[in-house]
């Protein structure tokens, strides 16, 4: 078994699922999507791909986005589970034919997200099918619900949080957040929250930061259930 990570910015990297991938020495490569980044032709090699956040638009004319959308569709048709973070989860949207526009709200830092009790939020979510739990945001935009696909989760002032599409899942969530990429972003963060600060969807470093001690607890278990089905689709890829 071998995942490929598609990272789209520098300061967006895997964190909680590169160390949840590591304690199972499962093998993973990590590509930095960009300008001068050769993309796999084809996923030969990988039994599935999760594809990271990033400041970046994916209405951006980035040919490297248009390259990653490809990817997913080519993992979609062969049965490879995608996951998709934030703007990863926004690329699996636009790659199956949805559209991507700007959320109603900025949504940054802990916020309650509501997953559906169906058969397919408990296969992906467990427990936390059918629960409000607080996971981590930062997005300005949202996706749209391409034709066929299964709506998990929501919030309130972003109704497509999550969705499912054969092997594939999109979150608008930062699932893969852990204390050392949340504990950098809290430093880096105040020149573009501060002005933001009386929206009452948007927190600051210090308000994320405080929160973390007890929010991360919920999150990473939630992770670990949706990276464990993650890989148990990947499995049937060996």
């Amino acid at each position: 078994m071998r995942i490929l990570i598609l990272q789209n910015d520098i300061d967006d990297d895997a964190a909680f699922l590169a160390t949840f991938l590591r304690v199972r020495s499962v093998a993973f490569d990590v590509i930095l999507v960009g300008d001068a980044a050769t993309l796999p032709a084809t996923l030969q090699s990988y039994t599935g791909i999760a594809i990271m956040g990033g400041p970046n638009s994916v209405n951006d004319a980035d040919p490297a986005l248009r390259q990653v959308e490809d990817l997913i569709r080519v993992a979609a048709n062969a049965a490879k589970p995608v996951l998709g973070h934030c703007l990863g989860g926004q690329l699996i949207a636009t790659a199956l034919g949805g559209r991507v526009c700007e959320n109603p709200e900025p949504e940054v830092g802990w916020t309650n997200v509501a997953f559906n009790d169906s058969d397919l939020a408990r296969a992906w979510f467990g427990e936390f099918a059918g629960t409000t739990r607080r996971l981590f945001q930062w997005h300005y935009e949202t996706f749209s619900l391409p034709e066929g696909v299964t709506p998990l989760a929501t919030s309130v002032a972003c109704a497509n949080q999550a969705f499912a599409y054969k092997n594939c899942l999109a979150m608008q969530f930062h699932i893969e957040v852990d204390a050392t990429k949340l504990g950098r972003w809290s430093t880096t963060s105040d020149e573009e929250l501060e002005p933001l600060s009386r929206i009452p969807t948007v927190q600051t470093g210090r308000q994320f930061a405080d929160d973390m001690p007890i929010a991360l607890i919920d999150s990473n278990a939630l992770a670990t259930r949706i990276y464990t089905r993650f890989l148990q689709l990947a499995r049937r890829n060996e």
